[in-house]
Order: C-alpha cells, then sequence, then structure tokens
C-alpha cells in the first residue's frame, strides 16, 4: 500500500472541456477588480466564482507581494520570498483564469502603527499606482478585501482608506491628472463593494454573492475550487477545505454610480450592445459580425465539433481585429489610452482577442513547442533554440509568419513564404536568440526609493508609470514565439510564452524551465550570513564559486574585501574558465573580528575580455561582476532564479560561555549545528533512541530540536531527561506540535500547536514580563530592544494549557494587542529546569541575527544553586 500525492494530477481548469467553455462566453463585456493588501488576503473561491462561474474578467490587485510574511514551505525571506510569492499568485492565476497586478509597495507586515505605514508608504505615490492600474484594467466593480474600520492591522486599514480615494479619483483628471498615470484617461467605476463578515452595518446596502453553489464542468462547489487553488500558496501554510453547501460572500455597498440596487453591477447595462454607440461608422459591420459568431459560440458551441469551433472563433479574431484597428486607439503598454465609453470598447475587444486566440488553438489542435538547448545563458551571448509547430486538427493550416521574442529583441524566423502544415503534420525551425542582458525581476532592479518601502521602478521619458504595473504581472514574459497561421481565409495571430528548457529527472522525467539571461560570470559564497566569535582569531578557508554562463573560454580575476582585523593570503586569484564551467577558489584567512557587523565581499573581472590598451591606458575599464545567480525548483511553481550579491555578512557576537558548559543536541526539522560551529560551541549530536544509554552527565544542556520528540522513542528517553534536569541539568524545547504533551518529559501540564495552521497568526512584538529573570541578566544581558530586531516570524508554535507551575518571562503580542502568547515558559525539575519556547529561535540563529546566540546560551544556562 502507497500514498503517493500528485498535487494537480489531473488539471481540472485546464482541460480541452474548459477551452470550449471559454470560447462559449466570449461576449461578457463586465470587469471586476479585486484588492487586498497581501497575496494571503485573496479569496480564491469569490475569484474562480467571478471568472469561470459567471465568465467576468476579473483581477486580483495586491498591494504588495507579501516579503514580510512567514514562509512555511521554504527558507526565502524578504525579496527572495516576492519572487516565489508571486509565482504562486500566478499559478493560481493559470488555473483560474483571472489577471494579476501589484504596486510597487514592499511589504512591512501586520502593524497597528498608522504612521509607520504612512511613513513606509506615502500616499501620494501608492495612489498614483492604484489609480494607474484601475485605469489599466477599467474595472466597472471595485471589491475591497479589507476594512476601514474593523481591521486591527494599520497596513491593512491603509489599502481601504486608499481604495476610497482611488475610487473617486480615477475618473477625476482635475486631481489626478492623466500625465500621472502614463496618459490614460479618466475612468468612472461603477461600484466600490468592501466583503464583510456580517451584517452588522445594516445602514448601507449589502449583496450576497454564494460562491458555494455546483459547477457542472469540474464536478464540485466553486468554493471547493477556490481552496483547491489556494493550495498553491504554499508558503502560506495549508489552505483549509471548503465545507459543502452554501458559502455566502457578503459584499457592503460603499460607492455607487448605479443606484442601489442590489445586483452586482445595479443597473449597468452590460449586454455589449451597449458599446455599439462608440463603434466607427465604417466598422458597424464588423461589429455585428462580431456578435453574430459570439451568439452562435454562446447557443451552439457545446454541440459543434472542434474544427467548426475553430472556424467561429477564427472570425471572432477578424472582425475583433478590424474594429479595433478602425477604432484607432493609441496605446501605452498595449493598454488603450481612448476615453469614456471608446476606452470601454476597446478594452472588451483586447479581452475577448485574448480569450478567442487561447481557444483556437485548443479548438484547432495548434501546439507550438519552443526548446532552448540550455536553461542560463549570458547577457550578451546567443542560445539555439528549435521551434515545432504541430497541427492536431483534422483541417490544413498554413504558416505565414514566425518569430522568437527575448526580452525585447525580436527574431523572425520565418515569413513571406507560405507553409502549408496538414493535418497530423508538423514544421521545425532552429533559431538562434541573443539575450541582450541578464533576466532580473523587473520590480526589484532599482532597489527602494530613499526613505520609503517603494520599489523604485523604471519608467518611459513620457510615462511616470512603469508599464509593466499597468500590463500586469501575468502578462510580463521576457521570451516567447509570435506566429500568423492561415485557417481558411482568415489570418490568426498567435504569441506564447515562454522559451524552454527541458531536461530529464529520474523522479519527475521530462521537466521545463523557462530560459533565463544571467550575468557572464556568477560569485556565490557559501552563506550570506553567518557568525563569529568576537575578539577570537579565525584561520579558516573561505571559498568563492565562480561559474560562467559564456559560450567561450574566460579569463577572470576575483578579488576579496575583508574586514578591519583580518588578512588574507592573496587578494586576488585569476582563474581560466571554459565554457559553461565552473570553479572553486579557496582563500586563507587570519586575524580577530571586534564585535558587531562586517562583510567579506568578493568581485571579478574579466581578464581574457578586456579591451585593448591605447597608450598604455584601457579604452574603458574592465566588466566587474559581483552578482551571483541560484536557481532553486519547486513542486508547486515553476523553477525560480533568484539573483544575489556575493557577500558574506558576519555577525561577531561577544559570546560568554559560563564554566563547563557543553551541550546536547537532538536535530528536529531544523539543523542548527553549521550554527553550533560558527559559534565555536562545544555541542554532541544525540540520537532520541539512544537517549537512555547515554552518559549524560558530562552535559550542562540539551537542546531537542522541532519535532524531535515525534518518534516512539521520545516515551522512553523520558525517564533519563528527567533525571537530567533533576540534577542540575538544563532542557530546552524548541517549538514542535502536539507531540510534547504525549512524550513525558514535561513536569506538569503544557500543550502546543504547530503555528503554520493559523494563517491570520502574526505576532509583532515582544514584551518583558520578568526583565529581572536569568534568562535576560546571565551571562549576558539582553533588552526588549535587541529583540526588536527578529527578522521574520517571531511564532513557530502556539501554546495551549499552561500549568500555573510555569512561569513565562518573556511574551509575544499581535499587532492590536488583542492576543497575547507567551514565547517562553520555564518551571522547575529538581536542581534544573525545563524552558519551552514557541518562538522562531531556530530560524534567526540560521539567519545570524545577533542577539539569537545571547538568548540561547542564556536559556541554556545553569541555573544558580539554591
Amino acid at each position: 500500500y502507497f500514498q503517493v500525492e500528485i498535487p494537480f494530477a489531473i488539471d481540472f481548469l485546464q482541460c480541452p472541456g474548459q477551452r470550449v467553455t471559454d470560447a462559449t462566453h466570449l461576449g461578457t463585456s463586465t470587469r471586476v477588480l479585486i484588492v487586498g493588501t497581501r497575496p494571503d488576503d485573496e479569496d480564491n473561491a469569490l475569484t474562480v466564482w467571478l471568472r469561470r462561474g459567471q465568465h467576468i474578467e476579473t483581477a486580483f490587485l495586491s498591494l504588495t507581494r507579501g516579503e514580510a510574511g512567514r514562509n512555511v514551505a521554504g527558507a526565502e525571506r524578504n525579496a527572495p520570498l516576492a519572487v516565489v510569492r508571486t509565482a504562486e499568485l500566478l499559478a493560481e492565476r493559470e488555473r483560474d483564469g483571472a489577471r494579476q497586478f501589484f504596486t510597487r509597495a514592499f511589504d512591512l507586515g501586520t502593524t497597528p502603527d498608522e504612521k509607520l505605514v504612512a511613513a513606509a508608504w506615502p500616499r501620494e505615490l501608492v495612489l498614483i499606482d492604484v489609480v494607474s492600474i484601475i485605469r489599466a484594467f477599467r474595472p466597472h466593480v471595485i471589491i475591497a478585501l479589507n476594512d476601514t474600520t474593523r481591521e486591527p492591522d494599520a497596513s491593512r486599514r491603509y489599502t481601504a482608506s486608499l481604495l476610497a480615494s482611488a475610487f473617486a479619483l480615477a475618473a477625476d483628471t482635475t486631481l489626478m491628472p492623466s500625465r500621472s498615470t502614463a496618459r490614460l484617461p479618466a475612468w468612472t467605476v461603477s461600484r466600490l463593494y468592501t466583503r464583510v463578515d456580517t451584517l452588522a452595518d445594516s445602514t448601507r446596502a449589502v449583496t450576497r454573492v454564494d460562491v458555494g453553489v455546483f459547477d457542472r464542468e469540474s464536478g464540485r462547489s466553486f468554493a471547493e475550487l477556490g481552496s483547491e487553488i489556494a493550495r498553491l500558496q504554499r508558503t502560506q501554510g495549508p489552505a483549509t477545505s471548503a465545507p459543502l453547501g452554501p458559502a455566502v460572500r457578503l459584499l457592503r455597498l460603499d460607492s455607487t454610480t448605479v443606484g442601489n440596487t442590489p445586483t452586482l453591477f445595479g443597473a449597468l447595462k452590460t449586454p455589449m450592445t451597449r458599446l455599439r454607440a462608440a463603434v466607427p461608422a465604417e466598422a458597424i459591420v464588423h461589429f455585428d459580425s462580431l456578435l453574430s459568431s459570439l451568439t452562435l459560440l454562446e447557443r451552439d458551441g457545446m454541440r459543434l465539433e472542434p474544427d467548426s469551433i475553430a472556424s467561429l472563433l477564427s472570425s471572432v479574431i477578424t472582425s475583433d481585429n478590424a474594429i479595433r484597428l478602425e477604432l484607432g486607439c493609441p496605446d501605452v503598454s498595449t493598454v488603450s489610452t481612448c476615453n469614456g465609453l471608446r476606452g470601454d470598447l476597446a478594452t472588451v475587444l483586447a479581452t475577448i482577442h485574448t480569450r478567442a486566440v487561447h481557444a483556437f488553438t485548443g479548438a484547432a489542435g495548434v501546439v507550438i513547442d519552443a526548446v532552448a538547448e540550455r536553461q542560463l545563458v549570458a547577457a550578451g551571448d546567443s542560445v539555439t533554440v528549435t521551434v515545432t509547430i504541430f497541427n492536431g486538427g483534422t483541417r490544413s493550416l498554413t504558416l505565414k509568419r514566425l518569430a522568437l521574442s527575448a526580452q525585447t529583441r525580436l527574431t523572425v524566423i520565418h515569413r513571406d513564404t507560405n507553409i502549408v502544415i496538414p493535418p497530423a503534420g508538423l514544421v521545425r525551425y532552429t533559431a538562434p536568440v541573443r539575450m541582450l542582458s541578464p533576466t532580473r525581476h523587473w520590480w526589484q532592479v532599482n532597489g527602494m526609493l530613499s526613505g520609503t518601502l517603494l520599489q523604485q521602478l523604471t519608467t518611459g521619458l513620457k510615462e511616470a508609470v512603469a508599464p509593466q504595473l499597468l500590463l500586469g504581472e501575468d502578462r510580463v514574459s521576457t521570451s516567447g514565439v509570435e506566429m500568423t497561421i492561415q485557417a481558411g481565409e482568415r489570418d490568426v495571430p498567435i504569441t506564447t510564452a515562454p522559451i524552454v528548457y527541458r531536461a530529464s529527472s529520474a523522479l519527475r522525467g521530462d521537466e521545463r524551465f523557462p530560459v533565463v539571461g544571467v550575468p557572464e560570470t556568477s560569485l556565490l559564497l557559501e552563506r550570506s550570513a553567518e557568525y563569529e566569535r568576537a575578539g577570537q582569531q579565525v584561520a579558516r578557508l573561505f571559498r568563492v564559486y565562480v561559474s560562467s554562463a559564456r559560450s567561450t573560454a574566460d579569463t577572470v580575476a576575483v578579488t576579496l574585501q575583508v574586514p578591519v582585523g583580518m588578512i588574507v593570503d592573496s587578494l586576488t586569484r585569476t582563474v581560466a574558465l571554459p565554457p559553461f564551467a565552473a570553479r572553486n577558489l579557496f582563500f586563507r584567512l587570519r586575524g580577530a573580528m571586534a564585535a558587531g557587523s562586517h562583510t567579506i565581499e568578493a568581485s571579478a573581472r574579466s581578464v581574457a575580455a578586456a579591451p585593448p590598451a591605447l597608450n598604455g591606458q584601457p579604452v574603458a575599464p574592465p566588466r566587474l561582476f559581483t552578482l551571483g545567480t541560484v536557481i532553486n525548483e519547486y513542486p508547486h511553481i515553476p523553477t525560480q532564479h533568484f539573483v544575489r550579491f556575493s557577500k558574506d555578512r558576519i555577525e561577531s557576537v561577544d559570546l560568554r560561555l559560563p564554566p563547563l558548559f557543553r551541550v546536547g543536541y537532538m536535530r528536529g526539522t531544523e539543523d542548527l549545528r553549521p550554527a553550533f560551529t560558527q559559534l565555536r560551541l562545544s555541542v554532541q549530536s544525540l540520537d532520541l533512541a539512544l537517549v537512555p544509554l547515554a552518559d549524560l552527565s558530562t552535559l550542562s544542556a540539551i537542546v531537542i530540536g522541532a519535532g524531535a520528540l515525534r518518534s516512539e522513542s521520545a516515551v522512553l528517553a523520558a525517564p533519563a531527561l528527567r533525571g537530567f534536569m533533576e540534577r542540575g541539568g538544563v532542557v530546552l524545547v524548541l517549538p514542535g506540535g502536539r507531540e510534547l504533551a504525549r512524550s513525558g518529559i514535561l513536569p506538569f501540564l503544557l500543550e502546543m500547536q504547530e503555528v503554520g495552521a493559523a494563517r491570520d497568526v502574526n505576532f509583532t512584538e515582544f514584551v518583558l514580563v520578568d526583565d529581572k529573570s536569568t534568562f535576560f541578566r546571565t551571562p549576558h544581558p539582553i533588552s526588549a530592544d535587541q529583540l526588536e530586531m527578529w527578522s521574520g516570524d517571531r511564532a513557530c508554535g502556539l501554546f495551549g494549557g499552561v500549568e500555573a507551575a510555569y512561569s513565562a518571562p518573556l511574551v509575544m503580542t499581535t499587532a492590536s494587542h488583542a492576543r497575547v502568547q507567551p514565547a517562553l515558559v520555564t518551571a522547575s525539575v529538581g536542581k534544573g529546569r525545563i524552558v519551552v519556547t514557541s518562538m522562531c529561535l531556530a530560524q534567526q540563529l540560521e539567519a545570524a541575527q545577533p542577539a539569537a546566540p545571547m538568548l540561547l546560551v542564556n536559556l541554556l544556562t545553569r541555573p544558580r544553586a539554591r
């Protein structure tokens, strides 16, 4: 009997039947924008009900990418976590069919301090982003997921207040000129809703939406589909399953321009016929043809053969293109700049075109495969790409044009000559594609605006807003295939992305990795943060991993910059790198560092590729490389690449160890051995099963890792651990789950559960209940300010029942101070004691947080004799 988890083995939202369903509902002309502060705010059930159930063009706008949240699925934090969470949301959008937008705001976590939020996110700048997205997407309805009154988090209240202002300013070019929003004209949103939990506010109209209705296409309710899609946010923790039956969403009507009727769109006319007045006279015949094709698809689409559906879709695409040509709307970042009803028509036509082309490829059986010979391509270098086009339909297709795009460069492979592809036939082309520059996540290129937590974005000469922000994250691509095929008498333009590299693994078989541009020379250090003991002599080898992505040989000189007090045997080493080769360079470091934060930095310059000298002077300075590329694979999202600086932050800690300080360590889900080695602590690894047989008398303390007590051996080891404490030893238990209460090592009742199941719990502040406790005085004085330097999550566990025999010298509180949770509980056991913590101490040690080792030593120090 084997239990195997295969997430989304059957993709219920991307099957051929769903493409047919999309094809039969192309004419929906309404748009809804859902807005939250962070990715975990989104309402997946509501989104999939709107997009798949009602076929409304739907988008989710998250003010931030959730950089400050906890990551229960990996080691990424802050900027790298933003990359992973962006990929998770894009994977969700592939399944529910919605759009995805972000502003430039960097998440600062939950906080009760409104002044902190206002300083981090200057209101006028974030307001420009939100209004620009509204004017680009042109929603008829906006649904706010955050409220201004009942929300304890100041950043979420800020979002709700900002959205109320954006609702009005989007239609006002006097207070918000078009030049501030990339020349996009005003747009009047018909309705602004706020999702609420109860009907407490009876003075305003409330619209009820049941997302628990049954979807016959998938055989599940939309609430269930939403729960399945939410599983893709694995960094947020496990998603709760939706119960069967009604699942009502209450939408409070805050503002409206179309009356107070309880329907979602009020008195707004939603059929496409309302747009007829904006159609130029020369395009009326095309508009009528478009409506006729859409009517036939909606009425008969489910009964027609795929080839007939493809023929109707090609007619829709042809009529759509003809109307847009006659409409003549200029655009910015592919977003129309026409205003009023003409802008609405242009947006509807763009949506119909995107949906129709996607449905056409499925109905006509067009398969496009673009494969590169390698995944990492050096900036300025070329890679060979093979494009295969297969006709899986029953009618011949004609290839008229084929091109490959990489970043902003377009490589035309085929044009002018018509190539007929018969049924079950294929054509294959091979061409080199040049990568102009390293592929960087566009929102991270320029760092932060000074004094704020806003990303500094690159804008054009005439635009005040980054084009990617207007386009939407789901439409941003770095590579792809552009082609035009003729089906019958009509030309159909098709765009797909991205170009991929295919590799075979023993576990998953054929895998595909998006092609990315990387620096020619990459430098990676073993760690980005580590510890050293202040004032103690260091004699160690420091490794620098150098790799080349060039298709030609190169020679580079690698230089190391070291802190004051340290010397290196050679500041620069030169190494020859064959094509696509990598080398390890070792530098020998000696000396001592003062207490504080220090940096070791590596850089490389190309020697072989240096420009020729002129009169003994170089024409231009040699290129300098200070970045490294890391590729990480994930089971639920595409492979992601991260760029990090070749710097190692070293926290030099003045650590004072008590006499006879010797620690035993039972490893759990974490691994603290590297931190112990860096701090030069005398630590002995312990096996839980062998604890009853081990001689524990040589140890002064024992650290039990998270989850280490889940084995059945815990009950057998409990008497030995209790005896160790009674003789004067200290046992520190890192946060785990309910296994602690069952282990038998606790002297009094104590319950703990993992924090991963509580996605809404976010503790923001440490409070010293007993600042005279030995935990904060011996051998290191520790203040609350030092603990506030904690990076990332504070709580990795939650205490349940705690017997009064325990004391709690340190607690954590939420942003609203409505919830208080012990961070440490301790109790005496004979001459020793047991200490159980719920805070993420292991994560802080792994991240080289300065106060973490001092707190660890304090917790492990033997109590004074009575």
